[in-house]
């Protein structure tokens, strides 16, 4: 694993690809892939793309990366097969077991809107970072579920929403609550959860299809639109549009309740899509299984990169820098799969 960085520290791009992690950019644009890696453009009219990359021997615990946030200090907090680590621009401090964390395997991460970090492992529940010290909840702890997280989002509200393999549980005011069929929503695999500007909550379940809540009941989103069960990512962009990657090439976008399927026609690939970020100028930019990322341009789809540094890679998560002010800010990535290098 590695991570590759370009540009100036103050603007992240990474993408999580699971064996290393790359920062690729143009100027003081970076755009990073995990794998971790950043990539960003010199100036808008140049297409030139530089990496730099940090590996298990710049002080990473592992190879395999699985998940990243940026929290409101700025600083990059990295889920990897092999424990936690906090990225501060210069070096990497890493947590494990030792420090009551119980799985090193980290599968998703999110900060909540108190500004608790929470880590959502294999095998070991999910784990809260608040003032420096991590509060880990399983079942002895009142974690409601038996299965795996998969991913999590924070709501408006000051909750947080866990996806599991066992189903949807809910953390609001110091409770876990378990949301099954009394709520509209199957105890089956949570693949994404997002909420958008208005407060509803999207959840894509796997083999089943795309649920939405508004009104307090979550009801299955109809056709046309997402409604088969093979949805891997959903993201919710500030014009109120929210986009469902899919597999065998194949995005929605919908708003207000209208659904538009995006495909070969657009630009797209035949492939998986893992997962979705908008940047600040409102391009669309998406991480592919094995195909790296691609970006919306002009009502079309198009690889990120002219060299590839991506390609190959099973881009798992998408990270636009926070502070980010305009179009070239960096966007952030992280993969698995062998790196084809930057």
């Amino acid at each position: 694993m590695k991570i590759s960085w370009v540009g100036g520290i103050a603007a992240w791009a990474f993408l999580c690809v699971g064996y290393e992690v790359q920062v690729c950019g143009q100027g003081a644009a970076p755009l990073t892939v995990a794998e971790v890696t950043t990539v960003a453009a010199l100036a808008p009219e140049r297409e030139d793309w530089v990496a730099r990359n940090w590996q298990t021997d710049d002080g990473l615990p592992q190879n395999t990366i699985n998940a990243l946030v940026q929290t409101q200090d700025r600083f990059l907090w990295v889920g990897t097969g092999g424990g936690l680590s906090h990225f501060d621009g210069y070096r990497f401090r890493n947590f494990g077991l030792q420090d009551g964390l119980r799985s090193l395997r980290i599968s998703a991460l999110v900060e909540s809107r108190d500004g608790q970090l929470w880590i959502g492992t294999t095998g070991g529940g999910v784990s809260r970072w608040d003032k420096g010290t991590f509060t880990s909840y399983e079942s002895a702890e009142g974690f409601p579920s038996s299965g795996d997280v998969v991913c999590m989002t924070a709501g408006r509200d000051g909750s947080v929403w866990i996806g599991t393999s066992d189903g949807l549980v809910r953390w609001q005011e110091g409770k876990f609550t378990l949301i099954g069929h009394e709520w509209g929503l199957p105890r089956e695999q949570i693949r994404d959860v997002t909420e958008d500007g208005r407060g509803t909550l999207w959840v894509s379940v796997i083999e089943v299809g795309v649920f939405e809540n508004s009104s307090g009941r979550f009801v299955r989103v109809p056709t046309p639109g997402p409604a088969s069960g093979d949805c891997y990512s959903l993201m919710a962009a500030r014009d109120g549009t929210v986009w469902a990657g899919m597999g065998n090439g194949r995005i929605w976008k919908g708003k207000d309740g209208a659904w538009t399927l995006l495909g070969p026609a657009e630009g797209l690939p035949h492939t998986s899509f893992e997962c979705m970020v908008e940047g600040v100028d409102g391009t669309v930019w998406t991480g592919l299984r094995h195909g790296g990322v691609y970006r919306q341009k002009e009502g079309r789809f198009e690889r990120a990169t002219q060299d590839d540094v991506l390609a190959g890679r099973n881009v798992r998560s998408l990270l636009v820098d926070r502070g980010a002010t305009s179009g070239r800010a960096p966007l952030t990535a992280g993969s698995t799969g062998s790196p084809p290098g930057c």
